[in-house]
This record gives structure tokens, sequence and C-alpha cells, in this order.
């Protein structure tokens, strides 16, 4: 065939949803990504945007990622191409593609669109687990739920009514949709005891009620927005009653869930104003002071802050020493090393690697010895150029 006799059947293939012909006659996978691309790249598409929103959706079902996030990245709509009745996320989780799932989870595209069924994206990976099963479906419908995809009333008792070809994909799923449910019981007690105490004429049975919501609604990625709302009326409620240390903690939570979205400079303006409620009401010895220092020291470094992170660290150092808390000691000093280190202080490196070997031993913590012994690679590696140099 001539060129364009290959373009008009590639039309025609994806016309009729014929993805599996196309790809076979465009050479295999990477025959079909070289020629989507370049034949987009060159124009081609122009005038055929249907035809362009099928090449996701084909790309889609065949599980080329690369080339759906070029689709993707060029504004390509994720759902515009249904003529198949599936649109590109349907036959993502459809066909099991679980790295493709997690790539348009990441694109933040809307989980709800349901197909030419009726099916939404969950509902469509339950159906072909059942139907259609994969490996990688219990994983990929874990992947939906946990992104925030709404899971309708009844979905586990129907899911424990199936016939599912491989058991342990059937107890898998069974285990998600059953923890799901157990989490939406306790949310909508909740929100039942929010909605009690408004009616209380209590702000601190509110303010309190609220940050109970909050603690449950941060757990999950999907429902942090909903936690920093509950958070924020607490917070005000609590400077309303002259409580600002608990408004201070409320607010230091709402930057906990700020820094896990990469929101890093709403992150840190909660830190900072949490930090100075404890400055300004706090004992020196409150407990939870440390903590309040630690999160901007943290945060500080990561938006560029080297100096200021410095300084909060040495202070934490400080408050955890005096609480007899040895994994934050240890931490901190970890930190500051590394800052030492980067400035090339050797003699104060040491001195701080020292303290956040000892605190380390005493923690008896995995994930902070793990910490320390990245620091000493670096530790070892930087004295070792220095003597180099010297010598």
């Amino acid at each position: 065939m001539t060129i364009d006799e290959i373009w008009q059947k590639t039309l025609d293939h994806l016309r009729e949803g014929n993805f599996s012909s196309l790809a076979r006659m465009l050479g295999g996978a990477e025959g079909f990504d070289r020629s989507i691309v370049e034949w987009h790249r060159g124009g081609k598409f122009d005038d055929e945007p249907e035809m362009l929103a099928e090449a996701l959706s084909c790309s889609c079902m065949l599980g080329r990622t690369e080339t759906a996030e070029y689709l993707l990245s060029i504004g390509v709509d994720p759902y515009a191409g249904m003529k198949t009745g599936l649109a590109g996320p349907h036959w993502a989780v459809s066909a099991g593609h679980l790295d493709l799932v997690k790539l348009l989870i990441e694109k933040g595209i809307s989980l709800e669109v349901r197909n030419t069924y009726g099916g939404t994206v969950l509902g469509q990976a339950l159906w072909s687990a059942v139907n259609e099963h994969a490996d990688s479906h219990a994983e990929i419908i874990e992947c939906l739920i946990l992104a925030g995809a709404e899971v309708e009333p009844g979905t586990l008792e129907w899911w424990q009514e199936q016939a599912v070809p491989v058991a342990e994909t059937k107890r898998r799923v069974a285990e998600i949709l059953g923890r799901y449910a157990d989490f939406q019981l306790k949310v909508d007690e909740a929100r039942k005891n929010v909605s009690n105490a408004e009616g209380s004429g209590s702000k601190q049975l509110l303010a309190d009620s609220l940050k109970a919501l909050g603690n449950l609604l941060r757990r999950p990625a999907f429902s942090r927005n909903a936690a920093n709302e509950a958070y924020h009326r607490a917070s005000e409620l609590y400077r309303e009653i002259g409580m600002p240390l608990e408004a201070a903690w409320v607010i230091r939570h709402i930057g906990i869930n700020h820094e896990y979205a990469e929101r890093l400079a709403d992150a840190e303006k909660c830190y900072d104003e949490s930090l100075e409620l404890f400055r300004e009401y706090a004992a020196d010895d409150d407990p939870n002071f440390a903590n309040t220092v630690r999160y901007p020291a943290v945060i500080k470094n990561r938006v560029g802050k080297r100096e200021e992170s410095k300084a909060l660290w040495e202070e934490a150092v400080r408050r955890y020493e005096a609480m007899e808390q040895p994994l934050g000691v240890a931490e901190g000093a970890a930190w500051l090393a590394f800052f030492a280190i980067d400035k090339g202080e050797k003699v104060l490196a040491r001195e701080w690697f020292a303290k956040a070997e000892a605190a380390a031993t005493e923690a008896k913590d995995e994930d902070t010895d793990k910490w320390i012994s990245e620091v000493k690679t670096r530790l070892d590696e930087a004295l070792k150029d220095s003597d180099g140099k010297n010598s």
C-alpha cells in the first residue's frame, strides 16, 4: 500500500474500532506509536480531531503508555474517542494496563465519565475483572478507589456474588471494597457528630468534631481537600474560643496535607502560622513544640531556604534533646551534618553526624538508620575528596 492508502486505512480502522488490526497493519505496537506521533506532528490529524481522539482510545486499549501520554500532552480529551462504546480510560482498565491507569490518574482525569453501557472507569474495571480477567485488575481497582473513584452503594455485595475467575483477585478486591466501606461508615458517623455538634450550640464540641472528621479524611489522598475544609473550620472556631494551640495543631495538619499534594508554598505558610502560634502561646516544655518546629525546618529546605531551615533544625534538635526524643535528635542532627557537608565544614559535619549516629542507635528505627547511612556515605565521600585534595 502507498502511504496515502495506509493513512486512509488507518482512519477506517479508527472509525470502526479495529484497534488490533490497526496495530498489525502498522507493524506492531512500536509501528503504531511511531506512525501516530509522526502523523500528528506532520499535520495529518489537523482535519481529523475525532480520529485523533480515537487514536488515544486505541493507545489505551493497546497499552501504549508513551503514545497515550503524548496525546494527552497535546490536549486530546481522554473521553472524546468513544465510537467503540468505551473511551481510553475504560479501555485501559478493561485491558489491565496498570502503568497506563496510573498515568491517567496522575494526569488528574475525571473517573466518573460513563461509557456507552453506563459504566464508570471503576465500574468497567470491576466488570472486566469478572468477565475479561487480568492479574492486574485487583491493583487497578485499588488505585482507582485510592484516587477517589466513587464506589456505588451495593458494590461489595455485588462483587461477592460474582464468579471471579481467579480466587485471589476475588479475595483481594473484596478486601479493598470492605476497607472502603468501613472508611465510609466512619466518615458518615463523624459527619453525623459534626451535625449534632452544630445543633448543640457548643463551639468547642463543634471544633473537636470537625478536627476528628479531618483526622479521618486526611488518611486517603482523595479526601485530603475535604479534610482541609474541616480543619479550617475547626481552626477558626478554636481561635474564637481562645484555644490557639489547638488551632495551631490543626493548621499544621492542613500544611501536611498541602505538602503531600506538593503544594509547598501553601504548606510553608501553614507551618509558619502554626509555629507563630506556638511561639506566642505555648510553654517552652510543650511536647508538641519540637514537632511544630520540625515541619517548617523540612519545608524551608525543600523550597530552597537553607539558612532558615538550618536555624530551625538547630532549635528542633535542642527541643528534642530536652524532651529525650532520640528519633527527632537523630533526624535533625543528620540534616545539620548534611548541610555542613555541603558547605565544606568538615569538623562541624563530624560533630553533627556523631550526635545523629548516637541518637539513632538509641532510637532503633529502621527508616532513621537508612537516613543515617545515607548521610554517612555522603560524609565519607566528602572527607575522602578533601583528603585527596589536601594530599
